[in-house]
């Protein structure tokens, strides 16, 4: 549900941006908010994924009641997981901010 809220908004903002800038429009969003958006979409897949598939061995778990239960590797592994793609995230945030701070000059919107 996030993921398409996200497609939404940014679809919203670029239809936007192209309709009242034009040229100025589509660089804006190419050059400053297409990568962000990428980035937070790429980490966002990543984490649905992570969080699905232990999901399905929780689920599994409590199905089959006839194995052992020890989960704390695997909840180890989607921990370090979900932590390196937050890091992952918040560098692309870093890179946002240089790559914006780079190119705004070149943008007048008044």
């Amino acid at each position: 549900i996030l993921v398409l809220f996200v497609g939404i908004i940014y679809g919203l903002i670029s239809g936007n941006l192209y309709m009242s800038h034009q040229l100025e429009g589509i660089m804006f969003n190419g050059l400053i908010l297409l990568p962000m958006v990428l980035a937070m979409l790429f980490g966002l897949f990543l984490l649905s994924k992570e969080a699905f598939f232990f999901s399905v061995r929780l689920a599994n778990i409590c199905i089959n009641t006839n194995k052992p239960i020890n989960i704390y590797t695997d909840f180890k592994i989607y921990c370090i997981k979900s932590i390196s793609t937050l890091l992952g995230l918040f560098i692309s945030i870093v890179f946002d901010i240089c790559l914006s701070s780079l190119f705004i000059s070149y943008f007048n919107f008044t």
